[in-house]
C-alpha cells in the first residue's frame, strides 16, 4: 500500500512538474529536469514513471522527438492555443532536420501565427537577407515544406548548411537570391527546400 501510495504521488508531482513548464516555458521539461524537481536521480526511474503515466493515459510521448511530453488532460484555453517550436540554430547536411543536436532550445507561439502543419524557427547568421528586414540574429518561423513558389523567402540546404533566401528562376534553372547586393545569387545543381518563411520574432 505504501509502495502503491508513493507511486501515485510521484506520478502526481511529476505531472505538475510538466504542467509548470508547458504553462510558462511552452515545452516539456527535459527527463533530468523533471528527475531533479521529484527526487529521482535515475534517469530510467524517471522514464519508469512516464510510462505509467502513459497506460493510465494521462500523457503522450513522441520518441522520435526531445521534450515530447504532451498533456491529455483538459488544459485551459491558453495553453491549448499555444505551441512549442523547437528553435534550430546551424542545419547540417546528412541529419535529420528536428536531430536533437540542431536543436537550440523551444519557444511558445501563438497556434494561430504557427498554422498547420509542421513548423521550426531558425537563427539567421549574417546581413544577406537585410534589404527585406531580416537581420543577423533574428529567428524566422519557417512552414516546413518541400516546395515553394518562386518569390517567396525559403530555407534551403545547399553543400553543407541552411540558407535564408529569396527563390528565383530563369533561363538557367532556379537559383537563390540575397537581399543584399554585397552577395551573390547562389546556383546549386540539387537545391533541398526546407521550408518556406512566414514569420519573424526579434528579440529586443
Amino acid at each position: 500500500m505504501v509502495s502503491t501510495q508513493l507511486s501515485a504521488e510521484r506520478q502526481r508531482s511529476i505531472l505538475a512538474c510538466i504542467r509548470k513548464s508547458i504553462r510558462e516555458r511552452g515545452y516539456a521539461p527535459s527527463i533530468r529536469e523533471i528527475g531533479e524537481a521529484v527526487g529521482l536521480r535515475s534517469s530510467a526511474s524517471v522514464y519508469h514513471y512516464l510510462k505509467q503515466l502513459e497506460r493510465t493515459g494521462a500523457i503522450r510521448r513522441t520518441f522520435s522527438l526531445a521534450r515530447s511530453i504532451e498533456l491529455n488532460d483538459v488544459v485551459s484555453a491558453t495553453e491549448r492555443n499555444v505551441v512549442s517550436v523547437p528553435i534550430l540554430g546551424r542545419v547540417a547536411a546528412g541529419q535529420p532536420l528536428l536531430a536533437e543536436g540542431n536543436v537550440d532550445g523551444y519557444r511558445a507561439l501563438p497556434a494561430s501565427v504557427v498554422g498547420s502543419g509542421e513548423a521550426f524557427l531558425l537563427r539567421v547568421h549574417g546581413d544577406s537577407m537585410v534589404g527585406v528586414g531580416i537581420l543577423d540574429g533574428d529567428q524566422v518561423l519557417v512552414r516546413q515544406r518541400d516546395t515553394a513558389e518562386v518569390g517567396a523567402i525559403v530555407v534551403a540546404l545547399i553543400e553543407d548548411g541552411a540558407t535564408v533566401k529569396t527563390l528565383r528562376r530563369d533561363s538557367q534553372g532556379y537559383f537563390l537570391e540575397a537581399a543584399n547586393p554585397a552577395y551573390p545569387p547562389i546556383r546549386a545543381d540539387r537545391l533541398r527546400i526546407l521550408g518556406q518563411v512566414v514569420g519573424l520574432w526579434r528579440d529586443l
